[in-house]
């Protein structure tokens, strides 16, 4: 089995803070320890110069006064436990005492003490140092004890201690690493889960999520931005086979014309004006075709989140008549009356590309669902400070835009009204959409109005001409 590198990397922290916190711990139990033997031996030191004091002055009575024979019953009958015993007169005369002549010798002078204990540290010629409590009696006739151990014994205890401890240091970091890097195998083994799951996740089947658990941790969270990013690509892709679809459709009949007529152009020999007829009618499908290609094209930006700017100051007036003119040659082939209703000269702040498109599709709108011989009326208006472009003309349907759970469904006659309902969104507006009798209104509010030119006050409507308010807004 190979290394992982992360797991490896993940041990190294895991061992270095280990043995961070081990080397903490084993300096603070050694400084622990000495500090508990120092306070340790301060404390029998304190206790056998006071008791020996105590002990002293109780066997004065039964020696008659006598002070030194007083002091050797009393040193006499002393448990051990301290390396030397020292007593000295009120003069500073030595009456006293029990160890080795070197530790006897080491005591210092009890002249000048002041009443009460009193603790020193004498450095010696075999052992590192003693500990030494002196406890002098207050009078005249003040007796001075003194009781002595030697730090031998406690240096030895603790070369022990820090021998153990420095030989325990790298064997519990050894042992810590190994056991880090099975516990980050084992930690890790979810995202080994996960990983596993989503390779087996192929392209073309995207509707599986890995599993998120409740409650979730870190692992989960990953899990779920997974999921979501599954998700945002499962929409893509069904985006794309849509947005294929609808090439398909759209394209398929302006194709179907080209390869009919073609094939008719070519099956047999034909005078001039056959030709030029097949040519003509080739020409109008190509037509088609390049206007479809461009609609696809808008709608795939709207599809892909596209946000053109908004930077033109677009003359309303102006664009609609410019459509008007432009569409002029379709209205009469679909023999249609286009008319300018109510045109006030508006100026919006939007991107004049587009909003010409959404006019021009509105316009080819009409002409495809509304009858024949009947007008299509365009205005241009204000309502409640925003401007409304308005195409009215007659007929039962004049389409329809879908619900959301039909977008994905192709239909040649919706994708216009999708691509102006994108452009109206695109601007901050909306598409309305009503019925009045037999008439259609389609109608694309723009709030951004900028300003209302040659109208000092522009008359605020309710509702626009042939928009009732029954009139509904495009989801």
């Amino acid at each position: 089995m190979s290394l992982s590198r992360f797991r490896l990397h993940l041990t190294a922290w895991f061992g270095a803070a280990f043995v961070i916190g081990l080397l903490a711990l084993d300096v603070g139990f050694y400084l622990y320890s000495h500090r508990k033997t120092e306070a340790r031996i301060t404390r029998e030191l304190a206790a056998a110069a006071s008791g020996l004091h105590q002990a002293i002055r109780a066997e004065e009575p039964s020696h008659h006064g006598d002070q030194r024979a007083a002091v050797a019953d009393a040193i006499g009958e002393w448990p051990a436990g301290q390396d030397a015993l020292m007593v000295w007169g009120p003069g500073g005369q030595p009456l006293g005492g029990r160890g080795p002549e070197e530790l006897r010798s080491a005591f210092p002078a009890p002249a000048g003490l002041p009443p009460g204990l009193t603790f020193r540290t004498v450095p010696l010629r075999s052992q590192a140092d003693a500990r030494v409590a002196l406890y002098r009696e207050d009078g005249g006739d003040a007796l001075t004890v003194a009781a002595m151990l030697t730090t031998a014994q406690m240096r030895e205890d603790e070369e022990v201690l820090a021998g153990w401890l420095l030989v325990s240091l790298p064997l519990l970091a050894l042992l810590a690493l190994a056991g880090g890097y099975i516990l980050a195998r084992r930690a890790l083994q979810p995202v080994r889960e996960l990983a596993l799951r989503a390779a087996a996740i192929e392209p073309d089947d995207l509707h599986h999520r890995l599993p998120v658990r409740a409650p979730a941790d870190e692992i989960d969270g990953l899990a779920l931005q997974f999921n979501q990013l599954l998700e945002r690509l499962e929409q893509a892709q069904s985006t794309n086979r849509s947005f294929l679809a609808r090439a398909a459709h759209q394209l398929k009949t302006p194709l179907t014309v080209v390869r009919g007529e073609s094939a008719l152009g070519l099956e047999r020999s034909r005078s001039v004006p056959e030709h030029e007829a097949i040519l003509r009618r080739i020409q109008l499908a190509a037509e088609q075709m390049s206007r479809r290609v461009a609609d696809l094209l808008l709608l795939a930006r709207a599809t892909a989140g596209d946000r053109p700017p908004l930077t033109d100051d677009v003359e309303l007036d102006g664009l609609v008549w410019q459509c008007a003119d432009l569409m002029r040659a379709r209205a009469q082939a679909t023999r249609h009356r286009l008319e300018l209703a109510q045109v006030e000269p508006l100026v919006v702040r939007g991107n004049e590309d587009l909003l010409r498109e959404a006019c021009l599709e509105l316009i080819e709108n009409a002409c495809k669902h509304a009858p024949a011989d009947t007008p299509i009326r365009l205005s241009v208006l204000i309502e409640s400070e925003a401007a409304l472009l308005l195409v009215v003309s007659q007929g039962a349907s004049g389409g329809r835009i879908p619900p959301p759970q039909d977008r994905q469904v192709p239909a040649g006659e919706r994708l216009g009204l999708t691509i102006v309902e994108w452009i109206a969104g695109v601007h901050g507006g909306s598409l309305l959409i009503s019925e009045a009798g037999d008439e259609n209104a389609f109608a694309i509010r723009l709030p951004s109005l900028v300003r209302s030119v040659g109208t000092a006050n522009p008359p605020e409507l309710s509702h626009p001409p042939g928009v009732p308010s029954g009139g509904r807004e495009a989801s």
